[in-house]
């Protein structure tokens, strides 16, 4: 199993850098089509997926309101 020790993913985290861990998206993955294309990246390049996918959602304006990060 990889590290993925440049995942930062803490609820409300300011240095926060994605919404899941890499074992979360690995076990996410197992249970897709994609899975053996997931599996077939290195650590660094899943971790650059992850990162930039945390980026993307970051940019949408989502309408709501915004949860308090303890509940």
């Amino acid at each position: 199993m990889a590290a993925y020790t440049d995942i930062v993913f803490i609820l409300g985290g300011a240095g926060s850098n994605s919404y899941v861990s890499g074992a979360e998206a690995d076990s996410y993955a197992a249970f897709q089509a994609w899975d053996a294309t997931w599996q077939g990246k290195t650590e660094s390049e899943r971790t650059i997926a992850l990162i930039n996918a945390t980026r993307w959602l970051d940019t949408i304006d989502f309408g709501g309101t915004r949860c308090d990060p303890s509940t």
